[in-house]
């Protein structure tokens, strides 16, 4: 079975933001993921951290060519 097989049998879940929500509904929502995100961050951080970091380790020409250009930062 190949990997695009398994990930076709994998159950999904798609989220649809309600138009009908009021500002206030909307703001206890990113409340309540801010908080979750925190609690993950506080059990897991260092774990993620050590995985992400060995995801991408960049080649010595991705780091020149990503150097941020100063005068990429100048406001409109």
């Amino acid at each position: 079975m190949s990997q695009l097989d398994t990930t076709r049998s994998l159950p999904t879940i798609s989220f649809t933001v309600p138009t009908y929500w009021t500002a206030e509904q909307a703001l206890a929502v990113l409340e309540l993921l801010e908080n979750l995100r925190c609690a993950i961050w506080d059990f897991y951080g260092l774990q993620v951290i050590e995985l992400t970091q060995g995801q991408h380790v960049p080649l010595k020409d991705e780091q020149s060519v990503h150097q941020p250009n100063p005068s990429d930062n100048q406001a409109f």
